[in-house]
């Protein structure tokens, strides 16, 4: 079946899962027709998109959540924008709905509820990608609730996809919901490997406090107490001046961490950086998935995880698929620091093998486009039975 599919970014920076929704369409593209709504015209992910002359569009709207900050008058005027914009929105979803004619829409997060209504309205079954667990991980407060969402989710209708068990068990999907694992590499693609790693850890991610910056920061303070000659990099997007920036910016001042942590903005050569690094270690409160770790486990290095949610997830997965842990699972300060500390006393060449190997079955980009391309048939097909 030819199908034409209209995707619903929520965002055009180049995260884990505008990567991951690039990778099914970059799959997709070459036997479907595609087209994309982003709610901004610039940025990474349109970049990549103009590359292999995928059709977007852009339109103002945001996540459909209750607005944060400590300024409730500030909450209040986004709420309202947030409002407005997504009625405007759902008419330019019609629009290009009764111009395009998709056989799916498919919206790439779960806290983006903007087109199921319009779908609904015009027949077209909606595909709706749950990869967060909103309050878990984010803190986000579904509008009008999260009772109202889990309703939603389970409309005649609506499809899901979750990234993850986790996920899937976590908004109770059903039988007609799917467990499709985000495709990380192509089978042709390359990995980089490193036999002499150098003397430092890194985090990569965004520097905000779900992704636990302050965990890695305060346990890197003690571990560099006995092992001097290592250092910590950061890699990626810093929200400059946020309360959060000053908390780790006070724990290095504290720790006379200054010359020994590097905060490196957003980079290029995380590829490399994970290559060449002793552990990435991921401190996330509660990971959906966890697209960096899968990126670092391909790129020959040790992950250092915490062991919940989509991180645990994906150790449990090696340990099923290989017989051996594929990762350093920690859970305290404490059991972190130890891990930090085994890393560097000990060779974990084998363990980084059995993790590259589980990446290789699990989490290839062929794997989740076929799997999403079965789905959508189904769906197709059944939609009007």
């Amino acid at each position: 079946i030819h199908m034409k599919i209209l995707f619903i970014a929520s965002a055009t920076n180049w995260d884990g899962a505008n990567v991951a929704l690039y990778n099914l369409i970059a799959g997709l593209c070459k036997l479907h027709e595609t087209f994309v709504l982003t709610p901004k015209g610039n940025g990474r992910f349109l970049v990549e998109l103009n590359k292999i002359g995928v059709h977007h569009e852009s339109y103002p709207y945001r996540l459909t959540i209750y607005p944060r900050g400590r300024n409730p008058f500030k909450r209040l005027i986004n709420l309202v924008k947030m409002l407005s914009e997504r009625k405007k929105t759902q008419l330019a979803i019609e629009f290009i709905i009764k111009e395009y004619h998709p056989d799916i829409v498919h919206t790439n997060v779960g806290p983006l509820d903007i087109a199921l209504e319009v779908c609904l309205k015009y027949r077209i079954p909606h595909v709706w990608h749950q990869r967060e667990y909103q309050d878990l991980d984010f803190h986000m407060h579904s509008f009008p609730s999260k009772k109202d969402f889990k309703k939603r989710i389970h409309t005649t209708g609506n499809y899901n996809i979750a990234i993850t068990k986790g996920v899937f068990q976590h908004w109770n999907l059903t039988s007609q919901d799917k467990i499709i694992y985000d495709g990380v590499f192509s089978k042709k693609q390359v990995p980089l490997s490193c036999t002499v790693k150098s003397n430092y850890f890194l985090f990569a991610g965004r520097i905000q406090e779900a992704k636990g910056v302050h965990v890695v920061l305060n346990a890197f303070a003690k571990f560099s107490l006995k092992y001097k000659d290592y250092q910590l990099l950061l890699a990626g997007r810093i929200f400059t001046g946020s309360p959060y920036q000053k908390r780790c910016e006070k724990i290095i001042e504290d720790n006379s961490l200054a010359k020994r942590v590097h905060f490196l903005g957003e980079r290029t050569d995380v590829y490399e950086l994970m290559s060449k690094a002793q552990a990435l270690i991921v401190a996330s409160r509660f990971e959906g998935f966890g697209f960096i770790t899968t990126e670092a486990m391909w790129n020959d290095c040790l992950v250092i995880g915490k062991n919940i949610a989509g991180t645990k997830e994906q150790f449990d997965n090696g340990v099923a698929e290989t017989g051996h842990e594929i990762g350093l699972r920690f859970l305290t300060e404490s059991e972190l620091i130890e891990r930090m500390c085994f890393a560097v006393n000990n060779d974990t060449r084998e363990m980084r093998s059995y993790a590259q190997k589980t990446v290789m079955e699990k989490y290839t980009i062929e794997q989740c486009c076929n799997k999403t391309e079965e789905y959508y048939k189904e769906i197709v097909s059944n939609y009007n039975k």
